[in-house]
């Protein structure tokens, strides 16, 4: 069966609504022109009269101009919107006569709204600054719904209005009924008292001297509440610039009470515009407590020939972004300065951002991979809004489930692993993986964009931002959330500068290589690299020396060990000269055999030269005589050792002059050994000095890197706004920053307690007993202490050197100093805010950091977030960001989804454990009786959205009717 909502067809299928896949996609911008005249308006006609002609006209050129929704203008009168409502439209051999089927179609999404425009019985006088001043008639219209019965506007509306037609002194004014026929007889009775008018017909003469009565239009309307209560909205057309208008004439007061009752402004200009939202005034309340409400404007082309159908001046098109319905265009009345615009292009590309664009489940899903989970998601293609989305819900819907596992499909986003109240289940069980689920993303916001398909069954990577529920909690809970912050201000990086890390490390090792080296054991457990022992080796050995030998011998023993190693060198020598004379004989003999065997095979008769013999004679001779000199001088070494022996044997050594000469060698060589050593020590002495004075100075590099950190925190915080321009850096400044009261700013941080604790364990507790008695021996209270203390050359207690790792180590350092973001909200610490107030900050913080382009998934908000904050901020920020960036959330929070003005509400339903989803406008009936059915509060949040910009807060709302489940 069909259902008409809003003049929308809606068919219903397996009992869920089909509806056409823009009105799904909820509210989008579209041209919409409110006044379009007909043949009807006889006071200016220039489209002839070929009804046939017009109408085909006025279709053919809306679709060539896509046009969405059509005032249908005429004087006094409906004719011109009855006839083609009536004769075209519900005629369909009519419309196959004069379209083709697919304009057809095209025309049945085309909205026709009967507009009727009024000339009132009063005049005003406009005196605009510095001009001279102007009297006219004020016109006056009244759009209605397409849901009205063109019966009840003429019978119940125009006919109840009267027309002055008659009057004599001192008796009562002669009124008739607004009807053409008594227009007609006033046209006819004004031609023959008027000579001037006798060229024109009686309907023109009647309707250009009509008059009626705004007070009248009001009244008829207010005392027929059940047949136009929430149909109708008054317009009153202003030519002139309003911030331009005196208003301090006689005509004052009448101006201001037409304005006051106008819901609307037919006008185009900028400044008119800015007027009607109460910018021109010192407040926007102060506008609202002088007219009653913000005043929107609309335009129109006001065509009355083809050549300007839909041609408005200026290319000034009307914008309204809602379904093209009545309930659509009062959408405007509750958000003026949102929902309509008066210009050229089309307000949706207005910023470019990336967004998904279509949910496609192509058959029915099993959302678990466990076969005892049954629950699954059933086929839907559901478009998306580019704005803001809100998925609303009963418990067990599904409404969570549907973000969660879109998630899911991508590897970079991180799943909650504590799942929703939507399926407890799901902390148990694995989401499946299948190619039947698919999300398709728009890259750019252009009228045809670049779009990428993200299939369920791969491993998908995408940029967007999610929120799972409770993540604000967890992640201000957390004691790290400084570090949270710094991916924020996109510097998670911030580390000690490599360089002087480094250095750090090699001064450290330095220190630590060097003492090792003066510390290391032999065999034997003595410190040969230790000076003291070296010094005394050194000294034990020139003792014995000086034991063995006299003062006279000592000379000769020195020259006899010095033969010694002398003679077997020479003795080397003489091997390989040997060695080289039996090489080069041997060479010579075999070379010499090559050549003669050569010059035997070829002789001089055949042209060969003979090859003589090679000798080496100069070279074995050479190498005989070197041979030679060493044998003598070997000789004359043995001749002066033998004579040294003979001089102490006569000296009456008796003792064994080998062992005496063999103890002496050693002795000398540990001599020799440890003046080298004692050199090296001494070089070992001047590294270590070095390093201990390279360590000394760290302490002032380490506080230069920390203070290099704390201001690189300090910039990324006041860059925030710097990297932004235009909208983007005042939406930052306003909204999510300035009026907050965040700050954030470095600072270095030492944990006295972390210290001392960690500290302490280095000590040996029989001395230091507790860490009291630690603290009083180094007083160090603060980072400015610890950086003095670090600084000295060289720590006084062995167990403090030992354990230089403890002051310089980065590993054991961060345990207790460290620099943090500080954040703080209104002046207060975060530690000292409620877990409401931690998440309303950090969020504030992650859309002021990371404001713009990439989609953002937000799943119930409301759960970690400040009530405070959500109903007097939080709806502004969603309404400002969702405009460069595109925001889907999950909610139970109806001023989110109402007072926000999402431009598409999601509706999750589970019947069977067969998830389902539709969607649509705010404005929609169906979607208005889903908010207030399953969204605590949903009336009073229509009621609010309906009375922020009026005055008139004691009016009722009018919904759709409906009735609401007291326990839904």
């Amino acid at each position: 069966m069909a259902e008409k909502v809003e003049g929308m067809k809606v068919n219903f299928k397996n009992g869920q609504i089909d509806k056409p896949s823009r009105a799904r996609q909820g509210s989008e911008w579209r041209k919409w022109d409110f006044h379009v005249h007909t043949p009807f308006s006889y006071l200016n006609n220039q489209f002839g009269d070929n009804f046939d002609e017009y109408v085909q006209t006025l279709f053919k050129k809306a679709i060539e101009k896509e046009i969405s929704v059509i005032g249908i203008t005429d004087y006094f009168c409906i004719e011109g919107y009855k006839k083609i409502k009536n004769e075209y439209l519900d005629d369909k051999a009519k419309l196959g006569q004069l379209f083709s089927e697919d304009e057809i179609a095209k025309i049945k999404e085309i909205t026709l709204l009967p507009n009727i425009e009024f000339r009132l019985d009063r005049s005003v006088k406009i005196d605009k600054k510095n001009k001279p001043s102007t009297e006219s008639k004020i016109n006056f219209h009244v759009i209605f719904s397409d849901t009205v019965a063109i019966e009840d506007i003429e019978e119940n509306f125009l006919h109840r209005l009267e027309i002055i037609t008659e009057n004599w002194p001192q008796s009562e004014t002669q009124y008739r009924s607004l009807t053409r026929r008594n227009m007609e007889i006033l046209g006819e009775k004004l031609k023959r008292e008027q000579l001037s008018f006798q060229r024109k017909s009686y309907i023109y003469v009647g309707m250009n001297c009509t008059e009626v009565n705004d007070e009248k239009i009001v009244s008829v309307l207010k005392s027929n509440r059940s047949t136009f209560e929430g149909k109708y909205i008054l317009c009153l057309p202003s030519d002139e610039n309003l911030s331009d208008v005196s208003w301090s004439d006689q005509g004052h007061n009448f101006r201001k009470i037409l304005i006051q009752r106008s819901d609307v402004l037919f006008n185009s200009n900028q400044g008119s515009i800015d007027w009607g939202l109460g910018k021109k005034h010192p407040t926007q309340q102060a506008f609202i407590d002088e007219f009653k409400t913000l005043k929107p404007c609309i335009w129109g082309s006001d065509a009355h020939d083809p050549k300007t159908l839909f041609e408005p001046a200026e290319q000034r098109y009307t914008w309204i972004k809602a379904d093209t319905t009545f309930e659509g265009l009062k959408q405007i009345i509750y958000e003026p300065e949102e929902r309509v615009r008066i210009q050229k292009n089309n307000p949706s590309f207005a910023d470019d951002k990336p967004y998904f664009s279509e949910l496609v489940i192509k058959k029915e899903v099993s959302i678990y991979k466990n076969t005892e989970d049954q629950v699954c998601f059933r086929e839907v293609s559901l478009p998306l809004n580019k704005n803001l989305v809100a998925i609303i819900g009963g418990r067990g819907t599904g409404k969570s489930m549907i973000v969660d596992y879109w998630a899911g499909i991508f590897k970079n986003i991180s799943r909650e692993t504590q799942r929703t109240e939507d399926s407890e289940r799901a902390k148990d069980s694995e989401y499946t993986k299948t190619s039947d689920f698919n999300l398709k993303y728009a890259k750019n916001n252009i009228p045809s964009p670049s779009e990428e398909t993200y299939d369920g069954g791969n491993d998908n990577n995408l940029d967007y931002i999610y929120i799972p529920q409770r993540r604000l909690k967890e992640v201000t809970e957390k004691r790290n959330v400084g570090d949270e912050v710094k991916k924020l201000l996109k510097i998670e990086e911030l580390s000690f500068s490599p360089e002087v890390d480094k250095e750090i490390q090699a001064t450290l090792n330095a220190v630590i290589e060097i003492r090792k080296w003066f510390d290391e054991e032999n065999d034997r457990g003595e410190k040969p690299n230790d000076r003291d022992f070296v010094a005394s080796l050194k000294k034990q050995n020139e003792d014995y020396i000086r034991s063995i030998t006299t003062e006279a011998n000592k000379e000769k023993l020195e020259t006899y060990t010095a033969n010694i190693s002398q003679i077997k060198e020479i003795e080397s020598r003489i091997t390989r000269f040997a060695d080289l004379i039996n090489k080069i004989k041997k060479t010579q003999e075999e070379l010499n055999k090559e050549i003669n065997a050569i010059n035997a095979q070829f002789t001089e008769e055949e042209g060969y030269k003979k090859v003589p013999e090679i000798d080496f004679k100069d070279q074995i001779e050479a190498l005989a005589e070197n041979s030679k000199s060493a044998y003598l001088l070997k000789e004359e070494k043995d001749n002066r050792n033998n004579a040294i022996k003979s001089d102490f044997e006569k000296d009456g050594f008796t003792g064994d002059l080998t062992s005496l000469l063999r103890n002496a060698e050693t002795y000398q060589a540990q001599i020799k050994w440890a003046e080298t050593q004692l050199e090296l020590i001494s070089q070992k002495e001047i590294a270590l000095e070095k390093a201990l004075n390279d360590r000394a100075a760290l302490g002032v590099k380490i506080k230069q890197e920390y203070e290099r950190q704390k201001e690189n925190i300090d910039e990324a915080w006041s860059g925030i706004l710097s990297i932004h321009e235009g909208k983007n850096k005042e939406l930052i400044e306003k909204i999510l920053l300035k009026d907050a009261k965040i700050k954030v700013t470095g600072e270095i941080v030492f944990d006295e307690q972390a210290f001392f604790t960690e500290f302490y364990r280095i000590f040996d507790r029989r001395s230091v007993k507790n860490i009291d008695i630690l603290k009083g021996i180094y007083p160090i209270h603060n980072f400015e202490e610890w950086i003095q203390f670090v600084s000295v050359r060289e720590f006084k207690e062995e167990r403090v050197e030992d354990h230089q790792s403890f002051f310089f180590g980065m590993s054991e350092r961060s345990k207790y100093l460290k620099t943090i973001p500080k954040i703080t909200y209104d002046g207060k610490p975060l530690e000292k805010l409620s877990v409401g107030q931690r998440g309303t900050v950090y969020l504030r913080l992650k859309l002021a950091t990371d404001a713009f382009s990439k989609p953002i998934v937000f799943d119930q908000p409301e759960d970690d977030l400040d009530n405070e904050f959500i109903m007097n901020e939080l709806v502004s920020i969603f309404k400002q960001l969702k405009k460069c960036r595109q925001i889907i959330i999950v909610t139970h929070n109806a001023n989110l989804v109402v007072n926000a003005d999402a431009e598409q509400v999601i509706v999750a339903n589970n019947v069977d454990e067969r998830l389902s989803y539709t969607s649509g406008a705010l404005e929609n009936s169906d979607i208005i009786e889903s908010v207030c059915k399953v969204l605590e509060g949903g009336k009073a949040a229509f009621e609010r959205r309906k009375d922020k910009y009026s005055s008139l807060t004691n009016q009722s709302l009018v919904l759709p009717k409906f009735t609401v489940d007291a326990s839904g």
